[in-house]
This record gives structure tokens, C-alpha cells and sequence, in this order.
């Protein structure tokens, strides 16, 4: 049994809990929140000048008591020269909202945020009665969701305390603890059984003898920058009649840049100019299925549901933009509906394709989360399907971006909340029996 009541933050910078009378009596004077249990009142009063109140869905434990829904906390980075948090405040905006409208709190905070051993964080979160975010003070949260920005500030000695200090806690559980990489990838597909097939050949780019061993096997190339992200830093190569053309993107720009060369040496030279030190792999080409002259692939993102299974939320097609080199939308990408590109594409097999690459996301979400030794709660995949309808995986990024489709968001945002009260309602569970 479910009941709604308000969590309510008054003017003494503090939490009671407003339940409105009904029929069901509430034996206790007093309700924990958070994970560290932090007793508030319970109060029949509504609110009062000032206040915030966040509504809750609290469940009932017997015996007129009643427990509060999990606190999900959100982990930045701070913003390093103006007040507040960085990371995409319009995907954490959404977060916040969607867990309100699912009766389950959820706010935003830093690594400087918290006090004591996260006995107290301050943090931010959303209130329809205040314009922006609103700063305040919150227990321990029984899930944490990593979305530090970006792989520099992860490794920051802030981040990293406070990754620990998590993975560590015997009363808070936290999900997707840090950004993964194409090397890592690559190495984790050679070594499982599901993924090993869809791995084209990968090396990890070095001398001049490692390019002339894929250039006698493989055409076209791609370079890929080990911790790159959204398609940036990718080169491609290709081999034609007396000449080899490179072409890549710079910078946030969509421009493509090319370079020709009839000799190996100096293909080379150019490409370790570009790199500037990064770490790259080099890796097999493949020929992708096209679409009106624009070879595509699936860009899926799997997620566990309130059962803590994996499922596919959504697959969504993404088409490489005219002589590009990716697919990404910030590269000159552009996004397709699999309703209308799969029964053209691939005719009579298209439901059988689309099935099969729904399975492979789900199989490779697993296969991904065994080796990485984390408990992960979402992954985006590109999988790719070449002119035989064989499946590729090209990339498995464990903090996705944003699906522009609205239903997959929706989805998408759905599942986080679900997910989360799956953890944390397991891990209250095991504490209570």
C-alpha cells in the first residue's frame, strides 16, 4: 500500500514530513530519511509561509508506519569560477522533474558538497515555486547517480574521495562509477565470448609497420582517439587508385578536412601530427548498410528497468552526413526512424534484423557490466550492420547523451527513477532482514 505525503524544508533549515489525515492512523511521531536515517517529525500540519514542499509516494511497513521513498542524489563536478555545478543542467532539470511527478527526490550535488562522511549534503534541486535551482541540505542518499562531466574532472582528488567513499558505503548504493574507454572496450570484447565477434580488428596505433599491416588488410581506416567522445578526433583513410586520403574533424566543427598523399611514410607523418600525443587505436573499417547513399548505424541505449534487468529503452538510427566520416549529430550526423529505414533497407529481414539487434544490445550491456567489474545502470551503444547484415560493435559509452526522441527520453528518464528505487529498496531490504 501507497500513500502520498510531502517532505517539507521550513524556514529552520530543516525536514519534517507533512502527511494529510486520512483514514490510516501514523503510529509514529517520527520517519527516517535518507539512507543514514536521519529522523524528521511527522507532522498534520500543511505548509506555511516560506516552505517547500516535495511531494513523496511513502509505502507502507505496518502497524500505522509508514517508510519514505529512496533520496537519489545526482554527482557533478563544481563549477570552477561561478557558483553551483557544471554537467547538462537541462538532462538533470528533466531527472528532478520526472522524479517528482513519480513521487521520489531527487537533487544535484558536488564533491564539495558534502559534510561529515555524507552524514549532510548540500546540494540542489527543483521547486515550481522558485525560479531556477534552490540550495539546500539533504541526508545521505540511498542511490547515486555518477554524471560527472567529463574523464579530467573524474579523476579529480575531489571526485575520486567522494567515487570511493560510495562504492565503499555499506548504505548507499551508486551506479555507472566512472567514464570507460575505446581501449578498455576493445580489450573487454576480445576477451568475452558474446562480444568477440562483433569486434572489427583493433590495434592500438604505433609504428609505421602497425599502419602498413592494416592498410594491406583493410580499406577503409579509422583512428579513434581512446578517451574521444561524440565523434571527435576520428580520422578515416582510404586507399585509392595511386593515393591514400585522409580525412578527419577538428575542433567542435563539422568542417571536414582532407589530405592526400601517394606514400605510406608520410600518411604517417600527418597522422602522428594529428594525434599530438593522444592515445589512438587503429581499426577496421567496415562497409555499413546505407540509406539513400548514407551509411547508418543504431545508436541504442540499454538500461536496467525496476527489476533490475537489462532492457533496450530505445534504438534510434543515425546516418553519416554527406562524405562524413561519423555518424554523430554534432559531427554532421543526422538522426533516422528505424519504422521507415528498416523495411526499406533491408526488406522482408527487417524484423528480423531489428529483433536480432535488440538482442545483441542486451547481451552486450551484460557482457560489458561482467567485465568492467561495476554495477552499471545504463549504457549507450552504436552497433553497426554491414552489406552482409553482419552486426558490429563500435562503441559502448557507460555516461550516454541525451536521445533527442522523445519517447526514448521519456523512457529514458523513467527508468533511471526505477531503477534507483530498485537499488536502494534492495539494498533496505538486505538491511532489514
Amino acid at each position: 500500500m501507497r500513500k502520498h505525503g510531502w517532505l517539507v524544508w521550513n524556514k529552520g533549515r530543516a525536514w519534517r514530513f507533512f502527511l494529510p489525515k486520512t483514514g490510516n492512523t501514523f503510529a509514529s511521531k517520527h520517519v527516517s530519511f535518507g539512507s543514514n536515517r536521519l529522523n524528521i517529525p511527522v507532522t498534520a500540519y500543511p505548509f506555511r509561509p516560506g516552505e517547500l514542499g516535495f511531494p513523496v509516494q511513502c509505502r507502507a511497513a505496518g502497524k500505522g508506519r509508514w517508510h519514505l521513498p529512496p533520496l537519489i542524489g545526482i554527482l557533478t563536478s563544481e563549477h570552477p569560477s561561478i557558483p553551483g555545478f557544471r554537467g547538462n543542467k537541462a538532462n538533470f532539470r528533466d531527472i528532478v522533474e520526472t522524479g517528482r511527478r513519480m513521487g521520489v527526490l531527487v537533487f544535484v550535488f558536488t564533491p564539495n558538497g558534502v559534510r561529515d562522511s555524507a552524514s549532510e549534503i548540500v546540494g540542489f534541486t527543483r521547486h515550481p515555486a522558485v525560479k531556477g535551482w534552490v540550495r539546500l541540505s539533504f541526508p545521505k542518499p540511498h542511490v547515486v547517480y555518477n554524471r560527472i562531466p567529463d574523464r579530467k574532472a573524474e579523476r579529480q582528488p575531489a571526485e575520486q574521495t567522494t567515487l570511493r567513499m560510495f562504492l565503499e558505503s555499506e548504505d548507499t548504493r551508486l551506479f555507472n562509477p566512472r567514464f570507460f574507454n575505446k581501449e578498455e572496450l576493445w580489450h573487454w570484447t576480445a576477451n568475452d565470448d558474446t562480444l568477440k565477434y562483433l569486434q572489427p580488428v583493433t590495434e592500438i596505433w604505433g609504428d609505421q609497420a602497425t599502419l602498413t599491416h592494416f592498410l594491406d588488410r583493410f580499406n577503409p581506416l579509422y583512428l579513434k582517439p581512446v578517451s574521444g567522445k561524440a565523434g571527435k578526433g576520428i580520422m578515416q583513410i582510404k586507399q585509392e587508385a595511386n593515393s591514400y586520403l585522409l580525412t578527419f574533424v577538428t575542433g567542435r566543427g563539422r568542417e571536414l578536412k582532407r589530405f592526400r598523399t601517394r606514400f605510406s611514410r608520410i600518411l604517417y607523418e600527418k597522422v602522428n601530427r594529428l594525434t599530438n600525443g593522444e592515445r589512438y587505436l587503429i581499426q577496421q573499417g567496415v562497409s555499413l548498410v546505407q540509406y539513400n547513399g548514407h551509411p547508418f548505424d543504431l545508436r541504442t541505449l540499454v538500461q536496467k528497468d525496476s527489476e533490475g534487468e537489462w532492457d533496450v529503452t530505445g534504438l534510434g538510427i543515425r546516418l553519416a552526413g554527406k562524405q562524413g566520416v561519423t555518424t554523430h549529430v554534432p559531427r554532421g550526423g543526422s538522426i533516422g526512424k528505424p519504422e521507415n529505414i528498416f523495411p526499406r533497407v533491408f526488406g522482408s529481414e527487417a524484423k528480423q534484423l531489428y529483433s536480432r539487434a535488440l538482442e545483441l544490445a542486451v547481451a552486450a550491456a551484460r557482457a560489458i557490466e561482467r567485465q568492467s567489474g561495476h554495477a552499471l545502470g545504463e549504457l549507450s551503444l552504436d552497433l553497426g550492420i554491414d552489406r552482409n547484415h553482419r552486426f558490429w560493435l563500435f562503441e559502448a559509452n557507460a555516461k550516454p547523451m541525451k536521445f533527442d526522441e522523445p519517447l526514448i527520453r521519456k523512457r529514458s528518464l523513467e527508468r533511471i527513477i526505477q531503477y534507483a528505487v530498485y537499488l536502494a529498496e534492495g539494498r533496505e531490504r538486505s538491511a532489514h532482514s
